[in-house]
Parts: structure tokens; sequence; C-alpha cells
């Protein structure tokens, strides 16, 4: 059984557009209000464009495990009909005239093409699913290779509407994946190796991000020393507040992918986390 999945990353477009509308946010707060509401409204429209994009295009689709993925959802092929490539005409019929309410669709108006792939579950109200690709012609034929298998005991009783929702949990998630869990002195030490290379890699891209959002935002080269009383008061303050800000968000940031792949490689939390009560 071959597998085959692809990201539905934006085109170069999107990225210039959202640039522009970045732009055009500095520009509206340069012409009307004080330097330090420039850089950090700026900076804050930078992250969210750039937030935005990412959750739109790093959906994941195709095969994968002798499923068909869909960003989170997921069905066993075994539970599928015809798995059907669109073209861009076809797709759009798809999406248009020929579309069902009641089909689960993962769509984004930058990939012109679709699969289409039937539900085979009595149990499921869901006729279909739409899911843009970029090449629908390797996801229908790496999901030819897996219809038609036997229908796996444990999906018996369960319809893939419940299947395809999201996981409660993602530790469930990487152990259903195949990862063992671990624990013990090793899993320490391990993960605070995981722990300093996160914290050293925060540092060097919050120096980096703070300094061209400095540039971009004042023309000028951010302050070596702001602690020098030769630096103007404002302007200590504000780059304070900038690198205050960016270092947050990028060890937020970083933190949380670290602790996501340590949960998809050993099945738990990292050591120093403890679950969340619900």
């Amino acid at each position: 059984m071959s597998d085959y999945t692809e990201r539905l990353w934006p085109p170069p477009l999107y990225w210039l557009a959202a640039t522009g509308v970045v732009g055009t946010v500095g520009w509206v707060l340069a012409v009307s209000t004080p330097t330090l509401v420039v850089v950090v409204g700026t900076a804050v429209a930078a992250v969210l464009a750039v937030a935005g994009l990412v959750a739109v295009g790093s959906v994941e689709v195709g095969v994968r495990g002798g499923e068909l993925v869909a960003g989170r959802a997921h069905v066993p092929l075994s539970m599928c009909g015809a798995v059907r490539a669109l073209d861009a005409s076809a797709a759009r019929r798809a999406r248009g005239v020929e579309a069902d309410a009641r089909a689960h669709l993962v769509i984004r108006p930058y990939v012109p093409c679709c699969v289409r792939a039937d539900i085979d579950d009595p149990a499921d109200p869901t006729p279909y699913w739409l899911v843009s690709a970029r090449r629908p012609e390797l996801v229908a034929a790496a999901a030819a290779t897996g219809v038609g298998g036997p229908r796996p005991a444990e999906y018996g009783t369960m319809s893939a509407m419940a299947r395809k929702k999201k996981s409660e949990s993602p530790i469930q998630d990487a152990q259903a994946a195949g990862a063992q869990p671990s624990s013990g002195a090793g899993s320490k030490q391990l993960w605070k190796v995981y722990s300093k290379g996160a914290t050293i890699l925060s540092g060097v891209l919050t120096i980096q991000l703070a300094q061209k959002l400095w540039r971009a935002a004042t023309r000028k080269e951010p302050p070596n020393s702001p602690e020098h009383p030769e630096i103007d008061v404002r302007e200590a303050i504000m780059w304070a507040l900038l690198s205050g800000a960016v270092a947050e968000l990028v060890k937020v940031a970083v933190s949380r992918k670290t602790a996501q792949y340590w949960v998809r490689s050993t099945g738990n939390l990292p050591p120093d986390m403890d679950p969340i009560e619900k």
C-alpha cells in the first residue's frame, strides 16, 4: 500500500497580499499614531497574517496508513467507495451546482483541483468527502491500492462521522500512529536536551525577528545598549516592549512545536507537563 500526502500551502500571491496588508497597517499607523504604536501594531499585524496563512495552508491531505486524511479528519479506505480525481472544471461543478450540503469539505480557493471520496458506511449520513489537492491523481492512485481491503473490526460499530471528528487528545493520536510511550530518567534527560535546544533557537529567532521589525518600522538600527544614558528613553522603552513581545511569541511557538514533536515521538507529554483537567 503506497501513501501520498501534500500540504495546501497558499501560493506566493497570498503571501504578497498579506505583506501588502501589513504594510498598509503600518502606513496607516505611521501617519496617525506615535512610533511605539506603529512598531507594536505592525508587529501584531505581521504575526497575525503569518499565523493565518500557516493555519490555512498547513492542512495535510492525502492517503496515509490505510486512511484518507484531510487535516485532522480521517476515514479508513475500507469505508470509502470510489475515490476520484477531479480536474479544475469538475471540481468547480462539485463545489457549486453539484454540491451536497451533507458532504464533508476541506476546500482551499487557491487549489483548483479536488479529490472526491464516496463514503460507504450506512451509519454515516455524509455521502462523500470533497478535498482540495494539487495532485489529485496521486491521491486517487494511493487510495486505489488500499480500497477493498478487509474492514477493520475496530471500526465495525463506529460511524465515519464519529471517526472524522478531531481527536480528544494528541497523545491518543500519537499512540494510535505507533508511538511507544516512554518514561524514566532517560526520557527526562532527553527532554532537557530538547528544552535547552528550543530555548537557544528561541533566542536566535527573537533577536533576528525583533531587529527586522525594528528596521522595517523605524528605518533605523535597533539600539545595542538600551540602558545607555545617551539613548533616548522613548526609543529604549519601545525596543524593550518590541523585543519582549517578540520573545514571548517566539518562545510560545517554539515550545509548542517542541512539545508536539515530543508527543508524536514518544506518545507521552513532556516530563515537566501535566495533563490539563477538562
